[in-house]
């Protein structure tokens, strides 16, 4: 089995770190527009990411 290197676009570095995340995106009128997904972030440089999965309107 082989696996895959999840490095930072900034620096290079593999040193990340993964969570689920909740993000507001936006509204919709009175609605809040989220978005969930997974955030990384590099702990080398602090450079951030986030991967947007689905949407939800609330």
């Amino acid at each position: 089995m082989t696996g895959f290197k999840i490095s930072c676009g900034n620096c290079g570095s593999d040193k990340i770190v993964e969570k689920s995340a909740h993000n507001l995106l936006g509204q919709s009128g009175e609605r809040s527009i989220y978005g969930e997904g997974i955030q990384r972030k590099c702990l080398n440089c602090g450079n951030e990411d986030f991967s947007l999965l689905k949407t939800r309107l609330t």
